[in-house]
């Protein structure tokens, strides 16, 4: 059989790039070129909050497992959170590398993940609203993220690549600065 057309949800100003469910009820949310997130009520079709506060597009949105936060992001450089019930903000995290085109939460919703064009992904304890771990590897921007569970993260790119990474895993070691560089070379560790 074909397929019915439930509703058609109107109200932005420009595209919309992203959707995402509430996990408890009726409510979905949308990411638009008009630089506004929308709520919305999918039993009348109706939109509950317009949430403003991005100044540039929105790429990006996503509910916290337990529906109380939403995340977004986009072309603004940063990565925010609101209360969706009332469309406050919560937080503004700027992501200096570039455009953000992706934000999940891991299962726990504990960790917020992004990604972008800086070809990273960043990890953020949500509690704490700090930045945890940057995983590099990609090419070029990444595309999309999903968590497989709360250790496991999963990205694609433009780079034609999907990665999958440990987010338990040790970090690996910083590259030597320069001087650190040049100073271990004229001065060699005394073999003990």
């Amino acid at each position: 059989g074909s397929l019915k057309e439930e509703s058609v949800l109107k109200g932005h100003t420009g595209p919309v790039y992203a959707v995402a469910f509430h996990p408890k009820d009726q409510t979905l949310a949308s990411a638009s070129l008009d630089k506004t997130i929308r709520v919305w009520n999918l039993a009348d079709g109706k939109t509950t909050q317009e949430i403003k506060g991005h100044t540039d597009i929105v790429d990006a949105v996503a509910f916290s497992p337990d529906g109380k936060s939403l995340a977004s992001a986009g072309a603004d450089k940063s990565v925010r959170l609101w209360t969706p019930a009332d469309g406050k903000e919560v937080k503004n995290r700027g992501a200096p590398g570039g455009s953000v085109y992706s934000v999940v939460f891991s299962p726990d919703g504990k960790t917020l993940a992004s990604a972008g064009a800086d070809n990273v992904i960043k990890t953020w304890d949500v509690a704490g609203q700090k930045e945890i771990r940057t995983f590099k590897g990609h090419e070029m921007p990444v595309t999309a993220i999903a968590f497989t569970d709360d250790k496991t993260l999963v990205s694609t790119a433009m780079d034609r690549t999907s990665r999958v990474w440990n987010l338990t895993a040790p970090k690996p070691p910083e590259p030597k600065k320069e001087a650190e560089k040049k100073k271990s070379q004229q001065f060699p560790e005394h073999p003990e």
